[in-house]
């Protein structure tokens, strides 16, 4: 089940191969401007973001990040940070979801850039974040969350869902064939 207004988020998909070819400035502001479009606790927006364009800063990432090694082909990183200061009531987790959600709108604008993503994960890895936190020099109080390689698709995946109507509920928790009301 699925319409032309939901299929922008449909078509997103992680990509991990990467041909040749430059993101604009331009795109790169409009991937920001998305990012920084997201819902955030109280507006606080703990977000922070690092744009990491020179190859051998990506070579680095993809050699210390285990999980990384796709990034050498991307045209651009993304180093998504959260800033606990700015969070509400200085909560990590706050932070969490508010740079999650950021992430999130980050990737939903390549895809309808007619780029590539893939979203690497170091939060809550501490030893990928201090690798992380050591590459970029970042402050203590400034947490590494993600790193998002961008460039152009070296592969094409179709759009999907994982759509599971056994993971839903209706007004309560109970299995709704035992009657609860």
């Amino acid at each position: 089940m699925s319409n032309e207004k939901i299929a922008p988020i449909l078509r997103r998909r992680s990509i991990r191969k990467f041909v040749p070819g430059e993101v604009t400035e331009e795109e790169m502001q409009l991937i920001l401007e998305a990012a920084m479009a997201a819902p955030s606790t109280r507006t606080n927006d703990p977000w922070r973001f690092i744009v990491v364009r020179k190859k051998e800063r990506l070579a680095e990432i993809a050699e210390k990040i285990p999980n990384g090694k796709l990034i050498a082909g991307a045209d651009v990183g993304l180093v998504v940070c959260g800033e606990l200061e700015a969070s509400n009531l200085f909560d990590p987790t706050y932070m969490l979801l508010d740079c999650t959600a950021a992430i999130e709108n980050a990737l939903l604008a390549v895809s309808q850039l007619d780029l590539g993503a893939c979203w690497i994960g170091i939060n809550p890895r501490l030893e990928r974040m201090a690798v992380v936190r050591e590459m970029f020099n970042i402050p203590s109080g400034i947490v590494p969350i993600a790193i998002l390689a961008i460039g152009h698709p070296g592969e094409e995946k179709p759009p999907r869902t994982r759509y599971n109507a056994d993971f839903i509920r209706y007004e309560m928790w109970a299995n709704q064939s035992e009657g609860h009301e």
